[in-house]
């Protein structure tokens, strides 16, 4: 999966995206784990009701 990202994510830069928002809950730790692997970082973490 985490191959799968990154490829998305360059492919994505490679059409002229220059901004890429990613949310996932907090809870799915396997989601939140191939977020940090491709290099994003969380900018708030925040409990979805």
């Amino acid at each position: 999966m985490t191959e799968a990202c990154k490829a998305m994510v360059n492919y994505m830069f490679e059409l002229g995206y220059r901004k890429i928002l990613i949310k996932s809950v907090i809870e799915n730790i396997s989601s939140n784990i191939v977020i940090e692997k491709i290099d994003f970082s969380f900018l708030k973490k925040r409990k979805f009701i």
